[in-house]
């Protein structure tokens, strides 16, 4: 399954912003695959925080306006609200570093960014096999916060030009997201149920603590000081 399929399989108005206004339930189109929205949380969309985070560097500057995690969204998720938001998230992520394949300058960037999206499609064949296997079909959450950013960052990032500072803007994201991702595992890894779900979740907790330290690494390798 290719990674264009996947992330139409998902629907990328249903696992973000726009799953709060959608209906009910959705079906992939030839996927078998049933996507429903978990309506036990009200949708805050019109009162979502942003945030601005400015990367300076001495070749300019890279301004990302993206919505602020909140751990306090994920407060309990089902196993097949994690699931569908791996699912999302190995989808985002994947074109994400995919994206920095082609526009980091820094070849330790471009290494970080290979690495990602060659875990990251790996994960996601893993992750896949749930609903088959397990019989767990995704269950997107009305709010997802996290999710929102990561789409937030890959939409800006698109679009702003290539250069260190747009280097620094994607290891200072990633550092940070892997460890929102890992906050919100953390606190729902006892609602894990299934077996080889648990299994899942476990190796996605290592996983994720590999990749926010090896950003950590790179950003101490090209200069760049995190909080």
């Amino acid at each position: 399954m290719n990674i264009t399929h996947t992330w139409r399989l998902l629907g990328t108005g249903a696992l973000l912003v726009t799953s709060a206004v959608a209906g009910a339930q959705d079906r992939a189109q030839g996927s078998g695959i049933k996507i429903s929205k978990d309506n036990s949380v009200p949708a805050r969309v019109s009162t979502v925080p942003s945030t601005t985070t400015t990367t300076v560097t001495s070749a300019g500057d890279v301004t990302i306006n993206s919505t602020a995690f909140s751990l306090t969204s994920y407060a309990n998720m089902t196993e097949a609200n994690m699931l569908a938001h791996l699912l999302s998230g190995d989808s985002l992520e994947i074109e994400l570093a995919s994206l920095a394949q082609l526009k980091a300058t820094d070849p330790r960037v471009r290494d970080y960014a290979t690495m990602l999206a060659t875990e990251h499609r790996d994960h996601l064949a893993k992750a896949l096999r749930m609903t088959p296997d397990e019989h767990i079909t995704p269950v997107a959450l009305v709010y997802d916060p996290e999710g929102i950013r990561l789409q937030e960052t890959l939409n800006s990032l698109r679009t702003l030009s290539a250069g260190p500072a747009w280097d620094e803007a994607f290891v200072r994201f990633n550092v940070q997201h892997h460890q929102n991702e890992l906050d919100l595992l953390n606190l729902n890894a006892k609602n894990a149920h299934d077996d080889d779900f648990e299994a899942l979740v476990g190796a996605t907790q290592v996983a994720l603590t590999k990749h926010r330290d090896m950003g950590r690494t790179v950003a101490t390798n090209i200069g760049i000081t995190l909080p």
